[in-house]
């Protein structure tokens, strides 16, 4: 498996993405990496704009870490969080990285390497049941390696996907809602908040919004269906 992608007409890239796959596989300390990044800056090789291999180079890193160095759950967050302070404007996205490790990997699993790739997304979620919910469902992924194993976690990761792109979708419906809400509440007179008060109108003007109509209808244009089927019978290369 080829951990880090050669840069052509770039020696200096070329290079830092050796540097930082050479620590990974050995698990070297976190401070080796930010030796690594002020190494970088003597080359001028800091510039996210006009270095994109950043972001690619410490996904491969993390990879290396969870697959071939079997480091902890502290250390790779530990890692990851080196890079997001280093480089705050480029998005390190590991959700792809982590798909990928529950379908490809079949040994020594560790729930965590699906975490790390949906854990900031479940962190935005606003009902605390619900990041409750997801991250005791990602916990019951099965770390033995057989084949029924393998569809197992292949199968909640699939329900957690969709779970979780669910919840997002009924947090922009709140949104909606909210702007139904106030709609009617402008739309109404004086006249009515004086009959009834202030706070039952407003609760009358939630009510009768339409929002009840309109949202079950929205709903099906959020919804996002994950579905990766079945699980690959091999490792790929």
């Amino acid at each position: 498996m080829k951990i880090h992608p050669p840069v052509e007409d770039d020696w200096e890239s070329d290079l830092y993405y050796s540097i930082v796959a050479t620590f990974a596989r050995a698990a070297a300390p976190l401070v080796c990496y930010e030796y690594a990044i002020e190494m970088a800056k003597l080359f001028d090789l800091d510039d996210e704009r006009r270095y994109p291999f950043w972001a690619s180079s410490w996904r491969h890193a993390v990879e290396t870490l969870c697959v071939e160095s079997h480091a902890s759950r502290e250390y790779v967050e530990g890692f990851i969080q080196i890079f997001r302070r280093s480089f705050p404007k480029t998005i390190l996205d590991l959700e792809l990285l982590s798909v990928t490790l529950v379908r490809r990997e079949k040994f020594c699993f560790k729930p965590f390497w699906f975490e790390i790739g949906v854990g900031d997304r479940i962190t935005r979620l606003q009902q605390q049941t619900w990041r409750i919910e997801l991250g005791r469902t990602i916990q019951t992924f099965p770390s033995q390696s057989s084949e029924r194993d393998h569809q197992q976690r292949v199968d909640i990761m699939n329900r957690v996907l969709t779970k979780l792109a669910e919840y997002e979708s009924i947090q922009r419906l709140w949104v909606v809602e909210l702007a139904f809400w106030k709609h009617r509440i402008h739309d109404e007179s004086d006249e009515k908040i004086d009959n009834v008060g202030e706070r039952d109108f407003r609760e009358w003007c939630r009510v009768t919004s339409g929002s009840d109509i309109v949202l079950p209808c929205v709903m099906s244009y959020l919804h996002v269906d994950y579905n990766f089927t079945r699980a690959p019978t091999g490792r790929q290369g």
